[in-house]
């Protein structure tokens, strides 16, 4: 009476259990491309300069680079240079205040890195990524003192998103910590999709421009 069973029936299964984890693993560790930063976007702008913006328009903003508090709003329509401009102006920034940690980014990337935290598979927290784009983070120095964010409005107005941006913002607000933004939106209109707070938050940080002109993208 003997249960055991033959040794080369246990050497397969363990062979097929060994291959059904790898595969597992594999699948799970798989790159999801929509979290792959775009390096082609940050790529299209390292030529971006000054003398590329209207003289006009920089001697309207030009209070920005004087106060250490003072922001901008950027808006207009699709293709009329916010994303190129915003890059100029960080640029500009970090020849002022080189010691200052700045960074730019998009809001969905920015939802893309928080959202990548709710994985099995993560390398940081979300609080922790709240913390360090809204000046909160300990110790300090990791957090963000400059904050350029491209494109908001453009996320999908979930009570989440909208409560992540606003904690980003107010503590950024309450710190006086310089901040910077593109938008497709007006303030007005930005308050009809995410409602008031963020908007008057803004309104009080940041100094508003408008880009108009027609879609540069369209030859």
């Amino acid at each position: 009476m003997n249960d055991l069973e033959p040794i080369g029936q246990t050497i397969q299964r363990c062979q097929e259990l060994n291959q059904r984890n790898t595969q597992d693993w594999k699948q799970k560790s798989k790159p999801n491309s929509e979290s792959i930063p775009d390096f082609k976007k940050t790529m299209r702008f390292q030529h971006a300069k000054k003398e590329d913006i209207d003289p006009q328009i920089w001697e309207n903003i030009k209070e920005i680079f004087e106060n250490e508090e003072l922001g901008l709003y950027i808006y207009g329509k699709v293709g009329t240079g916010k994303t190129h401009f915003l890059h100029i102006v960080k640029k500009e920034i970090q020849k002022i205040f080189p010691t200052k940690s700045t960074q730019i980014i998009s809001t969905p990337d920015l939802f893309l890195r928080i959202k990548s935290t709710f994985s099995e598979i993560k390398t940081e927290k979300e609080e922790d990524i709240i913390k360090e784009l809204s000046g909160s983070y300990m110790p300090y120095d990791r957090s963000i003192k400059i904050l350029l964010l491209d494109d908001l409005g453009i996320e999908k107005p979930s009570e989440w998103a909208i409560q992540t941006l606003y904690s980003i913002i107010d503590k950024r607000y309450q710190k006086c910590l310089k901040t910077f933004f593109t938008s497709n939106l007006s303030l007005d209109e930005l308050s009809e999709k995410l409602g008031d707070r963020i908007p008057s938050r803004i309104a009080e940080m940041c100094k508003i421009i408008e880009l108009t002109g027609k879609d540069r993208r369209i030859k």
